[in-house]
């Protein structure tokens, strides 16, 4: 079973396996960008809230921007599951 859960990115990499942002809508139909979990032996976990980016220099930040680009172009996850939402796609 998912666990919508915060943890701290990549604190133990055998627990939390490799972190990823996903953009996930929740059950008011509002999406964020969150952290997302997967592969390690607590199964599938993602922060509880939306993240905002972060870096300690500029080219850190622009870095998480990037990253955080990219999960706009993978399938939009549900909140409640964490796996794809089922509902109709925006364009």
């Amino acid at each position: 079973m998912p666990i919508g859960r915060r943890v701290e990115p990549m604190t133990d990499t055998a627990e939390f396996g490799s972190n990823e942002y996903r953009v996930m809508r929740d059950g008011a139909g509002s999406l964020g960008i969150f952290d997302f979990y997967s592969g390690g032996a607590a199964g599938e976990g993602w922060s509880d809230s939306p993240i905002s980016p972060y870096g300690e220099t500029l080219d850190d930040l622009r870095a998480d921007l990037h990253n955080m680009i990219l999960a706009l172009n993978k399938p939009v996850l549900d909140t409640e599951t964490g796996k794809p939402w089922q509902g109709v796609a925006d364009a």
